[in-house]
C-alpha cells in the first residue's frame, strides 16, 4: 500500500487547462483552487536532482499550486532523510511506492496510477528517467492530466533513448537542465524538438559567499558549464 507521511489537505474545486502546452506559469483562473502537481523521482535520497524537487515543491505558491510528491523507491534511512524531513516541515504529502528493483516495474505503475485515481492530480512532473518511464506509462490512461517530464544527463545509452522516447510520447513538454544537454535531447536521443525546453538548475548565491575575481578563469564564467553563462 502507499504510504502517505503527513496528511493530505480536503480537496478544493479546480479546473483543468488540458488545452495548454505551456510549462507551468501565471495564476489559475479565476474562481477556482490550487492546482494540484505531483512531483514523482526515483528517490528521496540527497542528490542534486532531488533537491531539486524538493526546493520546487517547497517553493511552490499555496494560493496557486498544491504540491505532492511520490518517490518510486522507499523511504531513506535516517541518516538521508534529510529532504523528507523538509517536506514533512512544510507539510507536503509523500507516496513511497517502495519498488527498489526493476522488477517492481508493474508495481510501481500501479501504485502510481492508484495516486493518480485518488488524489485528482492536474499535472505531473517527473524527474530521472526510472520516473520518467513509470509517470509515462500510467498517465498513458489518464490524457487530462498534464505530464512534463525531466531530462537531467547527456547518457549515452542509446537503450535509455529508447525508453525516453517511449515514456514521453505523451508529455507536454520536456524540460532539460542546460542547453546542451537540449541539444543532446534533440540530435542524439531523437526527442522532439518543439517539445523541448532548457531550464538552469538554479544557484544559491548567499550559499556560495564572494569569491575574489581571479579565483575563476574569465574563460570558465562564459562557458556553456557555467551558472553564470545565461545570466
Amino acid at each position: 500500500d502507499l504510504q502517505i507521511s503527513v496528511p493530505f489537505h480536503p480537496r478544493r474545486v479546480h479546473s483543468v487547462n488540458s488545452a495548454s502546452g505551456n510549462v507551468i506559469s501565471g495564476n489559475p483562473a479565476s474562481g477556482s483552487g490550487p492546482r494540484r502537481i505531483l512531483l514523482v523521482t526515483t528517490e528521496l535520497r540527497p542528490g542534486g536532482a532531488e533537491k531539486c524537487l524538493v526546493n520546487l515543491a517547497c517553493g511552490l505558491n499555496r494560493e496557486h499550486f498544491e504540491p505532492l510528491v511520490a518517490s518510486i523507491a522507499s523511504a531513506p534511512g535516517e541518516k538521508e532523510a534529510r529532504l523528507v524531513r523538509k517536506l514533512a516541515d512544510h507539510a507536503i504529502p509523500v507516496s513511497f511506492f517502495d519498488c527498489d528493483s526493476k522488477f517492481r516495474f508493474p508495481a510501481a505503475v500501479g501504485k502510481l496510477r492508484a495516486l493518480l485515481a485518488k488524489e485528482s492530480v492536474d499535472l505531473v512532473q517527473s524527474f530521472l528517467i526510472h520516473a520518467n518511464v513509470i509517470a509515462g506509462r500510467a498517465l498513458a490512461r489518464f490524457p487530462a492530466v498534464e505530464f512534463y517530464s525531466g531530462i537531467r544527463v547527456a547518457d549515452p545509452s542509446w537503450f535509455r533513448h529508447r525508453l525516453e522516447r517511449w515514456a514521453t510520447a505523451g508529455t507536454r513538454k520536456i524540460i532539460c537542465v542546460s542547453r546542451s544537454v537540449r541539444q543532446f535531447a534533440s540530435e542524439r536521443m531523437g526527442l522532439p524538438e518543439h517539445k523541448l525546453v532548457d531550464i538552469p538548475n538554479g544557484v544559491e548565491p548567499w550559499k556560495i559567499g564572494p569569491v575574489p575575481d581571479d579565483s575563476v578563469p574569465r574563460e570558465w564564467l562564459q562557458s556553456e558549464r557555467s551558472p553564470c553563462a545565461r545570466s
